[in-house]
C-alpha cells in the first residue's frame, strides 16, 4: 500500500525513485570512456575482419618486406646483426637504406612497445592484425586528446573515427605502407604530452613524451617523411604558443618547459636509435636520394650541381596534389578514384583495375575525408575560433594543404624546398596532407561539440541553427549541381577521361564505367551532405533528441566513410606467406650449390626469400652507383643506333653486364633469341636460361686503364672489352703502382657471408683481383693476410684490390663504425624506463592522497 502524506495523498517517492532508475545510464559513468574506446577498436576489427581472420593484403610493399624474413631469421640464429643484403641489386646496404632491421635487443623501450602488435599479429597469424593495432592506438589517442580538452564523449568518438577512416589514412594498410600508421599514431600522444607539460611539469608526462618521441623515430618503423612533417607541425605549435606567450608573459614558463622537454626527448630518441640514423646519414650521399642521376649530369652539360638541382626538384615534386583534384573531397570518384573492380557482361569475372585518370602518375585511392566531416570541421573552426588549439589546427591545415600542391602551385612549397633543411629529401608533396587529415578530424569533433552545446542552450541554438541552414543550402545546391552536371557535361568528362584511360589500352566501356560511378558517387555524397546538415539542424532546433541524433550521426558517418574506404580493399585469400611460394623455378635453382646470381624480371625481392642472389630488386633508395650502372649500361647498344639514356631504369638486359655480374641463370618473360632455354616454368610461364658466358665472382685481370665514369659505362654498354684482360679505374693506382699480367694467377671464394668474403688467391706478380661485388666505401674493408689494403672502384660499380705475388687470403669485411652507440642506447633506455616508473608512482600516490582528503 502506498505511503500516505499528511494530506492523505499517496507519496510520489516511489515514482521519483523509478524515474531516477529509468535515467540511470546503461553503462556506469566510470566505464563510459572505455566503452567508447572499445567501440572504436571494434569498428576497426569489423572493417578489416576479412584480412585479420582469413586473408591478407598481398601488396608489392608487403611482399617486398616479407621477402627478407628468412634472411633475418637466419642471421638472428647466427647471432649476427645484418646490415648488408647480398640478395638484391647484387649486394645492397639494407640496414642503412632502412629496408631491413635485425634484433635490436638493447632497445628495451621499443621492444616492449612493439611487442604488443607483434603478439596480436602472432595470435591471428596476420600481418593485417598487427598493423591494425596501430590504427587502434591512433583512435584511442585521438579520443584521449579530445577528452583532455574537455570535449563530450561523442565528439571525441566522432573525431577518432573520422581520423582513422579518412581514406588517405585507412588505405595505407591496404597498399602496404605499414610504417605510416605508426607515425600518425604518435601525433595525438605527442600533442597530449606537450599540452600537459605546458600546463605544469609532470614526471609521468615527461617520461611519456620521451617514449612517444622514441616510438616515432624507432629505426625499424620510422617513415622519415611523415616524421619530418610531424616535426613541422610541432614547430608550428611552438611558434604559435610563443606568440601567445609573448602577449601573456605568464605562459612563457610553460612554453619553455615544453620546449625543453621535447628537445631532451629528441636527443635521447636520437641516441637510442643512433646506430640506425648514423648509418643512414653515411649512406645518404651514396644513395639515389642523395645524388642526382649521372644521366641528368650529362644532359646538363656536365654541370653536376645543375643536374642535382633539376633531378632533386623533379624527384621531390612527383606526386604533387593538383588543386583541381580538390573535387575528390566532394566526389571521391571524380578522377576515377584508383583501384576499383569492374563487373559487367564484357568480362567473365570481376576484374581489378586502376581507373585513376588525374595528373599524378598513378593513385590507389582518392583523398576523401567525409562530406560530413568537412562540413562539421568548418563549423567547428568558426564556432571555436577563439580557442588557441583551433587557431593552431587551422594554421596546420592551411600550411599542409598549400604545401601539398607542390609544383602545381609552388609558392609555399618552393619556399620550404629552398629554405628548410632536409625538406628537399622527400618526394610526394601530397603526403603533407597527413597533417591536414589530423587537424581536420579534430576540428570536426569541435563541430560536434558545438552542436551539443547549441542543443543545450536555446539562444545559442537559434544562432547556430542559422549557420546550419546555410550549410543545408550548400548541400542542396551541391545536389542540384550534380544533376545539372550529368545533363550538361557528361560528354566533356568522358572525353578527358578517355584520353588517359585509352592510353592504358582500356576499352570504351571502362570510360563509361568510370563516368557512371562518378555521377552515382556525386549523388550519394550530396544526399549524405543533406542528411548530415538536416540532422544537425533538427538537433539544434530540439526537434530530435540526443537519443536519436547520436545514433543517426554515427550511421551517417560510417556509411559516408566506409562506402569509400572499401573501394581499394583487395583482400587475398590465405596469409601473406602464401604470396611467396617456391615454384618450379625456385626449386630448380636452389639445387645449385655454386655461388652465382640470377636475373629475374618481376621487380620484387622474392628471390631473397629463397636465398637467391638477384641483380634486380625493389627499393626506393638504391645505391646511386648501381642505379647509374642500370641507367647507362643496363640496356645494350644496338648497331647504328644512338642510345637513349634515361634515369630510373629497373632491369638489366645487357648480356655483357650479366656476365660481369656473375649471372648464371636468367628468367625472362619471353623467349630470348639465340639462347636455348633450360625449361619454361609451368607456374609463371617464364623461360629459364643458363648463361654459359658468365664470369666468376672473383678473378685476376691482366691490366688496368683509367677513364671517366661515363666512358667506362659506355664501354660496358657496348661490351667492347674483355673484363679478364682489362679493368677500368677512375683514377691511377696510388704510389704509381703497375699491374702485371695475371698468367697462371688463381682466385677462389673460400667463404661467402653477409658481412665477410674470403678469397684464397695465388698471384704470379703484382696482380689485380677483381671482385664482382658492388662498391660501397663506407663500410667495406679489405685485408691481405690481416693487413688492410685499399679497395679500388673498378668498372664503375665494382671492387678490386692489388695483390702481391704469392699465396694469400684476401678478406673483405663489412664493418660498422657505430657499434659503441648501442651501449649508450641501452643506458638511456634504462634511465627512461626508471623515469616512467617513477612518474607512475608519483601520479598514483598523488591520486591516493587526493582521494583520502
Amino acid at each position: 500500500m502506498a505511503k500516505q502524506n499528511p494530506r492523505g495523498r499517496a507519496s510520489s517517492a516511489p515514482r521519483k525513485t523509478a524515474a531516477r532508475a529509468a535515467k540511470k545510464p546503461l553503462i556506469p559513468e566510470k566505464y563510459q570512456d572505455a566503452a567508447w574506446c572499445g567501440l572504436l577498436v571494434l569498428s576497426i576489427i569489423v572493417f578489416f575482419h576479412e584480412a585479420i581472420f582469413s586473408g591478407s593484403f598481398l601488396t608489392s610493399d608487403n611482399v617486398a618486406s616479407l621477402s627478407f624474413e628468412p634472411f633475418l631469421n637466419k642471421a638472428a640464429d647466427k647471432g649476427e646483426f645484418p646490415e648488408w643484403v647480398p640478395y638484391i641489386f647484387s649486394g645492397f646496404p639494407g640496414y642503412p637504406a632502412q629496408m631491413i632491421t635485425g634484433d635490436r635487443w638493447w632497445d628495451l623501450l621499443s621492444n616492449t612497445f612493439f611487442s604488443i602488435p607483434k603478439i596480436v599479429g602472432g595470435l591471428f597469424n596476420s600481418e593485417a592484425a598487427r598493423v591494425s593495432v596501430f590504427y587502434m592506438f591512433y583512435a584511442i589517442g585521438m579520443y584521449i586528446l579530445m577528452r583532455h580538452w574537455k570535449q563530450e564523449r561523442f565528439a571525441a568518438f566522432f573525431t577518432s573515427f573520422a581520423a582513422v577512416f579518412a581514406t588517405l589514412v585507412i588505405a595505407w594498410i591496404m597498399i602496404g605502407h605499414n610504417t605510416k600508421p605508426v607515425m600518425i599514431m604518435t601525433f595525438p600522444y605527442m600533442l597530449l604530452c606537450l599540452e600537459k607539460l605546458r600546463e605544469r611539469f609532470s614526471w609521468l608526462y615527461a617520461a611519456l613524451l620521451m617514449v612517444v618521441t622514441h616510438v616515432m623515430f624507432d629505426p625499424g618503423y620510422i617513415h622519415h617523411q611523415v616524421a619530418y612533417y610531424a616535426l613541422m607541425m610541432i614547430a608550428i605549435y611552438f611558434v604559435y604558443h610563443l606568440v601567445v606567450a609573448l602577449r601573456d608573459r605568464a605562459q612563457l614558463k610553460g612554453w619553455g618547459r615544453a620546449v625543453s622537454m621535447l628537445a631532451l626527448a629528441g636527443v635521447l630518441a636520437f641516441t637510442m636509435a643512433g646506430d640506425r640514423f648514423l648509418t643512414n646519414l653515411e649512406y645518404l650521399p651514396y644513395s639515389t636520394r642523395g645524388t642526382a642521376p649521372l644521366v641528368n649530369t650529362l644532359q646538363s652539360g656536365g654541370d653536376h650541381s645543375a643536374a642535382d638541382e633539376k633531378g632533386d626538384y623533379e624527384y621531390a615534386t612527383s606526386y604533387s596534389f593538383d588543386p583541381p583534384e580538390l573535387r575528390t573531397w566532394f566526389v571521391p570518384n571524380f578522377y576515377g578514384f584508383g583501384r576499383m573492380t569492374y563487373e559487367g557482361p564484357e568480362v567473365p569475372q570481376p576484374t581489378p583495375l586502376n581507373t585513376y585518370w588525374g595528373s599524378k602518375p598513378i593513385s590507389d585511392a582518392a583523398l576523401y575525408w567525409g562530406i560530413g566531416v568537412l562540413f562539421l570541421a568548418v563549423f567547428g573552426a568558426v564556432w571555436y575560433w577563439k580557442e588557441g588549439r583551433v587557431k593552431f589546427l587551422v594554421i596546420v591545415c592551411g600550411i599542409s594543404l598549400l604545401t601539398s600542391f607542390g609544383s602545381h602551385l609552388p609558392l609555399l612549397y618552393d619556399l620550404l624546398y629552398y629554405g628548410l633543411p632536409g625538406f628537399r629529401s622527400f618526394r610526394a608533396p601530397e603526403t603533407m596532407l597527413v597533417l591536414f587529415s589530423f587537424g581536420l578530424a579534430i576540428l570536426s569533433g569541435h563541430g560536434i561539440a558545438g552542436l551539443i552545446s547549441a542543443a543545450r542552450d536555446k539562444e545559442l541554438g537559434r544562432e547556430r541553427s542559422r549557420h546550419l541552414l546555410y550549410g543545408l543550402g550548400v548541400a542542396v545546391v551541391f545536389l542540384l549541381f550534380g544533376l545539372a552536371y550529368a545533363g550538361m557535361f557528361s560528354e566533356s568528362y568522358m572525353m578527358e577521361a578517355r584520353e588517359v584511360l585509352g592510353a592504358r589500352q582500356y576499352p570504351e566501356f571502362i570510360t563509361q564505367f568510370v563516368y557512371d560511378n562518378m555521377i552515382s558517387d556525386w549523388y550519394q555524397t550530396a544526399f549524405l551532405a543533406v542528411a548530415f546538415m538536416l540532422a544537425a539542424w533538427l538537433y539544434v532546433r530540439r526537434t530530435i533528441t540526443s537519443a536519436v541524433f547520436i545514433p543517426l550521426m554515427l550511421l551517417l558517418l560510417v556509411v559516408d566513410l566506409w562506402r569509400v574506404d572499401d573501394r581499394p580493399m583487395e583482400v587475398s585469400e590465405g596469409r601473406l606467406h602464401s604470396g611467396i611460394q617456391a615454384g618450379d623455378v625456385e626449386t630448380f635453382l636452389m639445387k645449385d650449390d655454386d655461388l652465382f646470381r640470377i636475373a629475374e624480371f618481376r621487380r620484387q625481392n622474392q628471390a631473397a626469400y629463397f636465398f637467391l642472389q638477384n641483380i634486380h630488386g625493389y627499393s626506393s633508395a638504391k645505391l646511386r652507383v648501381y642505379q647509374d650502372l642500370m641507367d647507362m649500361a643496363g640496356t645494350p647498344s644496338r648497331p647504328g643506333e644512338t642510345p637513349k639514356l634515361q634515369s630510373g631504369v629497373s632491369f638489366i638486359t645487357n648480356p655483357f653486364l650479366w656476365d660481369l655480374l656473375n649471372v648464371k641463370y636468367i628468367m625472362f618473360p619471353q623467349q630470348l633469341p639465340g639462347r636455348n632455354e633450360l625449361f619454361q616454368s609451368a607456374s609463371t610461364g617464364e623461360f629459364v636460361y643458363r648463361n654459359e658466358s658468365m664470369l666468376p665472382r672473383a678473378f685476376f685481370v691482366d691490366s688496368v686503364a683509367t677513364a671517366a665514369p661515363a666512358d667506362i659505362l659506355a664501354n660496358i654498354r657496348e661490351g667492347n672489352f674483355d673484363p679478364r684482360h682489362v679493368a677500368f679505374l677512375e683514377e691511377d693506382l696510388p704510389g704509381g703502382q703497375t699491374i702485371d699480367p695475371a698468367h697462371g694467377a688463381t682466385a677462389e671464394i673460400a667463404k661467402f657471408g653477409n658481412h665477410e668474403i674470403d678469397v684464397k688467391v695465388k698471384a704470379t706478380g703484382n696482380n689485380l683481383l677483381f671482385l664482382s661485388e658492388i662498391f660501397y666505401p663506407v663500410a667495406w674493408h679489405a685485408y691481405i693476410d690481416g693487413e688492410e689494403i685499399p679497395i679500388h672502384k673498378t668498372n664503375f660499380a665494382f671492387r678490386s684490390v692489388v695483390v702481391p705475388a704469392g699465396e694469400h687470403t684476401i678478406q673483405f669485411r663489412y664493418e660498422s663504425r657505430w657499434e659503441w652507440i648501442k651501449t649508450l642506447a641501452l643506458v638511456v633506455n634504462i634511465l627512461i624506463l626508471a623515469g616512467l616508473a617513477f612518474g607512475v608512482y608519483r601520479t598514483v600516490n598523488a591520486r591516493r592522497k587526493q582521494e583520502a582528503v
